[in-house]
């Protein structure tokens, strides 16, 4: 299977992209595997397509849809900000960039 994975643990995203590897899976923490078998990730498109499917995916992961406390938002946005890093990272291990 082509998958990213994206692993949350403390509210911080902790995996590691390897071109040999689909990442670090974090044990205990929720997890996606971000699917992209149904795309040409060698043109533009298919990458654009699974950026937009790692920050949908981070947003799931790291926020909720209400109001919250400023502590609690700031870790949510470093969450996701972690989360769509390494999806990068991995996107870019995979495809040689």
């Amino acid at each position: 299977m082509k998958n990213i994975v994206i692993a949350v643990a403390s509210a911080l995203l902790s995996t590691a992209a390897s071109a040999n590897s689909s990442g670090i899976i974090v044990q205990g923490a929720p997890m996606v595997r971000v699917s992209y078998a149904d795309l040409n990730i060698r043109s533009s498109a298919g990458q654009a397509t699974l950026a937009g499917r790692i920050r949908s995916v981070a947003d799931t992961l790291c926020t909720e849809r209400n109001v919250a406390p400023l502590k609690v938002r700031l870790q949510q946005i470093k969450c996701y900000s972690s989360a769509v890093a390494s999806g990068a990272a991995q996107l870019d291990a995979i495809t040689d960039r």
